[in-house]
């Protein structure tokens, strides 16, 4: 049996990920306090989470703000233009999954 993924779900360069896991990832790690930097297409976002989520283009001047995590993804989405988003580093450098 094959697992069905909803049509908008389509899998990145990495075995068995998604636009959406990758998504999640990021929300997780944001919410957790990190400051998680993006790669959509070929520009650089920085994720962070204070009242809302903010996503900033570090080399240009768009900042996009917002309440919830699935307008965040849907952003995502549309900056990616079909290519998979990558998560490039935590910014903060304390590394999620890490042992202390």
């Amino acid at each position: 049996m094959s697992e069905q993924r909803p049509k908008d779900a389509a899998p990145d360069r990495r075995a068995g990920t998604t636009v959406a896991d990758d998504a999640a990832r990021a929300v997780l790690a944001a919410r957790l306090g990190e400051t998680v930097l993006l790669g959509l297409e070929d520009r650089r976002y920085q994720l962070t989470v204070e009242m809302f989520f903010r996503l900033e283009e570090l080399e240009g001047a768009f900042v996009y703000f917002f309440r919830r995590a699935d307008a965040l993804e849907g952003r995502m989405r549309q900056l990616a233009s079909g290519s998979p988003p990558r998560i490039l580093a935590p910014a903060t450098g304390t590394g999620l999954g890490r042992d202390n």
